[in-house]
């Protein structure tokens, strides 16, 4: 039940994108310094994931975009997924990349804080959650990802 009420407030907040308050085309100019993370420690094994994260920050490097320790980043490239497993029926899934940057806001104070400057995210159905995911990140979301980037250069 847990799971179903998270995949619901995810699908909401996805299909009402007008909450993120962003243009249509994203700009990626100049996104360097950048921070990777897989935020799906429960639905991928450790292998997985550390394969996934290598992947991206390779892909990322070869397209020009500088990766960072944390402390370090001006940018923090986000993957994250969900699912409503189920026994006898393909799992319904829910991938997201995000990428979030570091924004001052011209107050008297000057607040620093992250906003989502970029976000794609895609359902589908599988019966392997760990091989459908990765897929789905390296075949179509990151490559998506990069293409914005170099067409922003």
């Amino acid at each position: 039940m847990k799971s179903f009420i998270i995949f619901s407030l995810i699908l909401f907040i996805s299909i009402n994108n007008n909450i993120f308050a962003q243009a249509n085309k994203y700009n990626l100019k100049k996104v360097d310094n950048v921070y990777v993370q897989i935020d799906s420690k429960e639905l991928l094994s450790g292998k997985i994931a550390q394969k996934l994260e290598t992947e991206i920050k390779l892909k990322l490097m070869s397209a020009g975009i500088k990766i960072v320790p944390l402390e370090e980043a001006k940018a923090i490239l986000k993957i994250s997924c969900n699912a409503i497993e189920s026994n006898f029926a393909p799992h319904r899934i829910i991938a997201m990349l995000t990428l979030h940057e570091k924004v001052i806001t011209e107050r008297e104070t000057k607040p620093e804080t992250y906003a989502i400057t970029y976000f794609d995210y895609s359902f589908f159905t599988s019966k392997n959650i760990e091989n459908a995911v990765y897929d789905k990140v390296m075949d179509v979301m990151l490559i998506k990802f990069i293409e914005e980037y170099l067409s922003a250069k």
